[in-house]
């Protein structure tokens, strides 16, 4: 089975950053005080979580944090394609706000 990019929760995110990222620190050091208002995205492999990334979008501007894979999992492309279909998802939310703002004022 080919691995899936979906979104996710928030709490999944976590999991996976403080395993990558930050193993040796509280779990809630890998917490951001933005997280609730984040949209975060993974990249299911067999069921396991192995990659992930959070989105946070502020008007026309979005800022992606957090970016973590799983170090056996690492320089297999996982990595590049989450962050293109994220970078993709993005575009298509900004455009689609545009279009929104650009009918509501016509």
């Amino acid at each position: 089975m080919d691995p899936i990019i979906s979104k996710i929760e928030m709490e999944k995110a976590w999991e996976l950053r403080r395993e990558v990222m930050w193993h040796e620190k509280p779990f809630d050091y890998i917490k951001l005080k933005e997280d609730h208002i984040g949209i975060h995205f993974g990249v299911i492999k067999e069921g396991d979580l192995i990659s992930v990334i959070s989105l946070f979008v502020n008007n026309d501007e979005a800022q992606f944090r957090k970016f973590a894979t799983l170090q056996q999992e690492q320089g297999k492309g996982y990595g590049g394609a989450l962050l293109g279909y994220v970078i993709n998802d993005c575009l298509i939310m900004m455009t689609n706000s545009k279009r929104n703002l650009l009918s509501y004022i016509e």
